[in-house]
């Protein structure tokens, strides 16, 4: 009996010390380490959390943006972080859900070395070509690239991309050919595209909307599973005859190992924020949809997610440069 106390005892006193860590979280600044560059849609999502959280939690919350290899550097970077919900990273979909099927060696597991926060935002990509293009619907394209196999060229913000991966498989399922040109950002890329570098891309519509409406590019389709509210006008793919759906998202990820009170403390208060109606204006804004999904839920998503687009990966051929 006395054995069962002291059990008991132990145990009160370590449930107790886990929930005044979580009442105290966080007791200093938080960073945010954004698997993207700066002024990326993940970056500019990331940026709206952080001023809520920080207003919400008295605490600086830092967004530090470490693009490159597909977002591996920043997964790589968190995953070696305190695991104290202090260090954050706020995933693109590469990073989600096609890394594992591209890269044959990653330095970190995603499952093992990481615990699902909160999923964010979901939001699809644009099939886009300048203006002045010569191709004015996705046949026109396909046309062009039958005529003139490995000529018609995209660009992508780097191999692996959601960019990258969606138009490999457009192209399999097409039966085209196209070359990748890969960059080291999306900005860098969309300049190019607007120059008449490249001919097409499927970047994300929050990053070229702006240029749509601005003249500078024409909306081919949408990836989307219906029309999206920033242009209704614009067809989804599956519309021009192409079952390709992507709303890729943005979620919240800590190292292994973070307590279970401050993760939900953490899911809890993104979830509130993402609830704000000036917060999901704010979002959408920048061509995104608030789509938080509590922490066990988001889990699932993601081995779903990254299982069917395995698949999809390995049947097109896709491959980082």
């Amino acid at each position: 009996m006395n054995t069962m106390c002291k059990i008991f005892s132990v145990l009160v006193l370590y449930l107790s010390g886990l929930f005044a860590f979580a009442a105290d979280f966080p007791n200093k600044p938080v960073k945010i380490v954004v698997s993207a560059a700066p002024g990326s849609s993940p970056d500019l999502t990331a940026r709206v959390l952080a001023q809520q959280l920080s207003t919400l939690w008295k605490q600086p919350v830092v967004v530090e943006d470490v693009p490159g290899a597909g977002g591996n550097l920043a997964a790589e970077k968190v995953a070696k972080s305190l695991s104290d919900g202090h260090t954050v990273l706020f995933s693109s979909a590469a990073v989600l859900y096609f890394n594992k099927a591209l890269y044959p060696k990653l330095s970190y597991d995603l499952e093992k070395d990481f615990t699902p926060v909160s999923r964010v935002s979901k939001t699809p990509n644009l099939l886009v070509v300048p203006v002045n293009s010569p191709y004015k619907s996705v046949q026109d394209l396909i046309q062009a690239a039958k005529v003139k196999p490995g000529e018609i060229r995209f660009g992508s913000g780097g191999s692996g991309s959601s960019m990258h991966v969606i138009a490999e498989v457009f192209s399999q399922k097409a039966h085209v050919k196209f070359e990748h040109i890969p960059y080291r950002s999306s900005t860098q890329m969309v300049q190019e595209l607007l120059a008449g570098q490249i001919d097409f891309t499927f970047q994300n519509i929050a990053v070229v909307m702006p240029f749509v409406k601005a003249g500078k590019l024409r909306a081919l389709a949408v990836t989307s599973d219906q029309r999206f509210f920033l242009d209704p006008a614009i067809p989804t793919l599956k519309e021009t005859g192409w079952p390709i759906v992507w709303e890729g998202g943005s979620g919240l990820l800590v190292p292994a190992g973070t307590p279970t009170a401050v993760v939900s403390k953490m899911a809890q208060d993104v979830e509130t924020v993402l609830g704000k109606q000036e917060v999901k204006s704010a979002l959408q804004q920048n061509g995104v949809d608030s789509a938080p999904l509590k922490t066990n839920e988001f889990a699932l998503s993601v081995r779903e997610i990254s299982s069917q687009w395995a698949a999809v990966i390995r049947s097109s051929g896709a491959k980082v440069d």
